[in-house]
């Protein structure tokens, strides 16, 4: 991708660009949090005729989604190069362990209470597999982010548990796009179809990261509108379903998904946070710093 901006303009604008992201982030999940709570018609499931602030929330993603895509592709290469560990990450990446955990354990419940259905059930092996796979991958993913905290992630396991939360996050969004008991312009419908989609190319370019094969304007923009999206989208239904808005005044627990999207979103934030734009002599040596470590220890490996 060819520079637009020169790496002085890049770094400055760079600054402004992730304080925009974060106000934002902070903005839009304020003004979601007010539609649900005044305009949210649990009977329908949609928003009240005529309501504005709903309204202005969608227009403002909108318009943050298109000002991300246009800040990516301006600052291009002098986009700044993400760390594969910094203390911050290590101490969010703890929340989206606990958050695969919660849906391990919740989806590990479900399949006992039915096991006796689906291992009687021999007509549909294609719903067993699903069903396996809702219990192992957020397994899987949770020792994905236990390892990132513990600064111990290597790039082949980075693979596997990457691709486990992959797994997981597709089987999260068939089960949102084919359920028709709810209609596919759904509100809650499509803020689900949202945060997967943004979950899904947040943990892609994680991967890439710890591969050493990260695009750095293609990994800001995942951080950055991940940052917006997934905050505004999961943390008002977290708190709305806790209060019963969803359920006329029942208090009933969110789908454990959205624990996962509001982790993968402070993670994304924080990972916003810590990047610094650097000169390409500053990046050069550390490239070159990460080279040595990766032939220190694989050499180290060989011997042993």
């Amino acid at each position: 991708m060819k520079n637009i901006l020169s790496e002085e303009k890049s770094a400055r604008f760079f600054k402004i660009f992730r304080i925009t992201v974060l106000c934002a982030a902070v903005v839009t999940t304020v003004l979601r949090a007010l539609s649900l709570f005044l305009f949210y018609d649990a009977e329908i499931g949609y928003y009240q005729h005529g309501s504005v602030i709903p309204t202005v929330f969608n227009v403002f993603m909108t318009v943050f989604a298109l000002f991300t895509v246009v800040s990516c592709v301006l600052l291009g290469k002098n986009s700044p190069r993400p760390e594969r560990y910094t203390l911050s990450s290590k101490c969010a990446s703890v929340f989206a362990a606990l958050a695969f955990a919660v849906v391990a354990i919740s989806s590990a419940t479900s399949w006992f209470l039915s096991s006796e259905y689906f291992l009687t059930d021999t007509s549909s092996p294609l719903t067993l597999i699903v069903t396996i796979l809702t219990v192992v991958a957020p397994i899987v993913s949770c020792a994905y982010f236990v390892l990132y905290a513990l600064g111990r992630l290597s790039p082949s396991f980075s693979l596997i548990g990457g691709i486990f939360a992959l797994v997981y996050l597709v089987i999260i969004l068939a089960n949102s796009y084919f359920d028709i008991y709810v209609q596919m312009n759904a509100p809650e419908k499509l803020s689900s179809h949202l945060c997967c989609v943004c979950a899904l190319l947040l943990i892609l370019n994680e991967m890439r990261v710890m591969c050493g094969a990260e695009k750095k304007a293609f990994y800001l923009f995942s951080v950055s509108f991940s940052a917006i999206a997934l905050n505004a989208c999961a943390l008002p239904t977290v708190i709305a379903s806790f209060a019963g808005v969803f359920t006329d005044g029942v208090i009933t627990p969110p789908d454990p998904s959205a624990y996962v999207f509001f982790a993968l979103g402070i993670f994304s934030a924080v990972r916003l946070i810590m990047l610094e734009p650097k000169s390409e002599i500053e990046e050069s040596q550390e490239i070159q710093e990460i080279e040595e470590k990766n032939d220190t220890s694989s050499e180290e490996k060989e011997q042993s």
